[in-house]
């Protein structure tokens, strides 16, 4: 849900976030679209490296990818910063690909559809509120600082929790 909270935020904010870090809002829509561009590679690469790693970890690695991205587009004023961040991005796009394989995987087919249901319940609030949040912070503060570092965060912080997801065991019949 962190995950594609955030996305979603910086999706919805993407040329404005680009013209804040001083980019015409014409390059703003070129670099977001870039995004999109190269994450078809990167989902194609990263899906298939699934099936020789843990997805967990590629998903872990991706969105620590995504967190250091924000920060770096955060912290650095150079304009270079934006095709980083885009990048950065894009590899965090790949390894979002993973992240239904890993639920199917962990809870298999016959649970999938109403994990998802219930997943997807807290990620649409997300996707509804982070958007929210980053116009109200830009315009309490004219800048995307503060709203930025709190979805570093988010992403951090599902890096860690990806780092250390594992399958649930299984629970051995009760007897009676």
């Amino acid at each position: 849900a962190f995950r594609i909270s955030v996305t979603g935020g910086i999706l919805v904010h993407g040329i404005p976030i680009m013209v804040w870090k001083g980019t015409s809002e014409q390059t703003g829509a070129d670099v977001i679209a870039l995004l999109f561009l190269i994450s078809i590679p990167t989902r194609f690469l990263i899906g298939m490296s699934g099936v020789r790693f843990a997805g967990q970890y590629l998903l872990a690695a991706g969105m620590a990818v995504g967190s250091a991205s924000l920060l770096g587009l955060i912290i650095i004023g150079d304009i270079w910063i934006v095709y980083v961040f885009i990048v950065g991005m894009a590899l965090l796009e790949g390894a979002a690909t993973l992240n239904w394989v890993v639920v199917g995987n962990f809870f298999g087919r016959s649970n999938f559809a109403t994990l998802t249901g219930i997943i997807s319940i807290f990620y649409s609030t997300g996707m509804m509120l982070t958007p929210i949040f980053l116009g109200w912070m830009y315009d309490k503060t004219g800048s995307y600082s503060t709203s930025l570092l709190t979805l570093a965060g988010l992403y951090g912080a599902s890096a860690v929790l990806f780092g250390i997801s594992r399958p649930p065991r299984l629970l051995s019949p009760r007897q009676p």
